[in-house]
């Protein structure tokens, strides 16, 4: 339930009643199942409607490109940098050495060694694909 899916994403289907009502009530029985199973089968028939929506991978890459980067963070989920590089790597998008380049670049002028190490061993694994 701390995941930013659940905070953000599913808490605008379910709203606030359901909600606070799923952070209330555990699941301890079929009885408590069937007490939490309306805001379940919302959120579960929400994430069907968006596969139906968004099937393959390149569905899911053009959504996120059309939004703002500040959007683009929750949609890709944190670390955004790393998983768009995995995602353009796998489409074969045209920019992504132009891509991988700017945010390894960009975390070493930061002086973070360890994302820097992290981004560039990525890099390498990914260019071995």
């Amino acid at each position: 339930m701390d995941a930013p899916t659940f905070h953000t994403g599913f808490r605008n289907i379910i709203g606030e009643t359901g909600y606070h009502f799923l952070l209330d009530n555990r699941v301890l029985d079929d009885i408590t199942f069937e007490k939490v199973y309306p805001y379940l089968l919302q959120m579960m028939n929400a994430c069907l409607n968006y596969l139906d929506q968004y099937q393959t991978l390149q569905d899911f890459y053009n959504y996120g490109e059309n939004m703002p980067i500040q959007e683009q963070a929750n949609f890709y989920n944190q670390p955004l940098t790393a998983r768009k590089m995995i995602v353009k790597k796998l489409l074969n998008i045209s920019d992504y050495s132009t891509y991988v380049t700017t945010v390894i670049t960009n975390a070493n002028l930061r002086g973070d060694v360890e994302r820097t190490n992290f981004l560039q061993a990525l890099k390498n694994h990914l260019d071995t694909l």
